[in-house]
Order: structure tokens, then C-alpha cells, then sequence
């Protein structure tokens, strides 16, 4: 199991990803997914270490997402907060 950290959460336009050291591949990119499981951003702009991911929607509500974590041939997910 590998652990991603994401700070803050909740957020409201940007937070912080810190990929763990043991992780042998890198995030190649991020996927958002509401509630509903609809596609409402992707982001390849993904490097080593702490990663800022800025999330400025004007069209999206405050409520749960989902982000789908991609490494090489892994997937990893989590859930993550939004408030306005």
C-alpha cells in the first residue's frame, strides 16, 4: 500500500501532493471524479516529490471528489474535499 499525502483537506483552490519515496514509478497524472463518477479535471503536470495541484473550477460545487493517482501501471485512489 502506498500512502499519498494531500494537504489540506479539506481545500478550496489548491493543495498539496507529496508522493512517497518508496514509489517506484512516477505519477504520470491525476484524475478528479464527483460523485456521480464524471471526469471534471485531469493533470499530467506531475513531478517527484510535493506536487501543488491548483483547483480553479468556477462551475464545480463544494462536496466530495475522487482523485485517481496514476504510476506507471498503478493506480491509486483517494478521496478528497472541496469547499468554495
Amino acid at each position: 500500500k502506498t500512502n499519498f499525502k494531500i494537504l489540506p483537506n479539506p481545500f478550496n483552490s489548491s493543495f498539496i501532493i507529496t508522493t512517497p519515496k518508496n514509489l517506484e514509478n512516477k505519477v504520470s497524472e491525476i484524475i478528479f471524479y464527483d460523485i456521480k463518477g464524471n471526469e471534471v479535471l485531469r493533470d499530467k503536470s506531475i513531478s517527484s516529490g510535493n506536487t501543488k495541484v491548483n483547483f480553479s473550477k468556477e462551475n464545480l460545487s463544494t462536496g466530495l471528489y475522487f482523485l485517481r493517482i496514476i504510476s506507471g501501471q498503478d493506480e491509486y485512489y483517494s478521496k478528497i474535499t472541496y469547499l468554495r
